[in-house]
């Protein structure tokens, strides 16, 4: 085999090695990234963020402050919409209509308002209804109402 055969051959399998700057996961998590997986990945995260201050805030309601589950479950979950807004807006869903922030506000808390009520329901049927831990009634309603916050937000409010 020839020496710059050889160089070449390793040049190729190098080149193949290296990770394309598609595919990183630092520009992956950039907002002008406008790709479903990455807006997906970011609005996990902030849901993340956004489910701290939920499940804090019920904990707290519950534990500390003696209020229902449902309740309490209610009001953390208004808190999480408004940590989700700002960081949506700001990480998730750079490019959007030109719409005034109120109406973009607006819409983002109708969304959040039916997703409140699933919430509810799912934390209502499981705890109250089926007797499971308000924690477990907690997770499903997180991850159904995860799904229904994304895909409507992406569709409706920032397409």
């Amino acid at each position: 085999m020839r020496q710059d055969q050889r160089v070449g051959d390793e040049a190729v399998v190098a080149a193949s090695v290296r990770p394309s700057s598609r595919l990183s996961p630092v520009r992956f998590l950039r907002p002008d990234h406008g790709h479903l997986l990455s807006q997906m990945l970011r609005y996990g995260l902030v849901s993340v963020l956004a489910l701290v201050v939920d499940v804090v805030a019920l904990v707290l309601g519950v534990e500390v402050a003696g209020l229902p589950p449902v309740l309490a479950g209610t009001v953390s979950f208004s808190l999480g919409i408004l940590v989700n807004f700002c960081c949506t807006r700001v990480w998730v869903f750079t490019r959007r209509r030109p719409t005034r922030r109120r109406v973009e506000f607006g819409l983002f808390a109708l969304v959040g308002v039916i997703g409140l009520g699933l919430n509810a329901a799912i934390m209502a049927g499981l705890h109250t209804g089926l007797g499971s831990h308000y924690l477990l009634a907690k997770a499903v309603a997180t991850v159904v109402v995860f799904f229904w916050n994304f895909l409507a937000r992406r569709q409706f409010i920032y397409s």
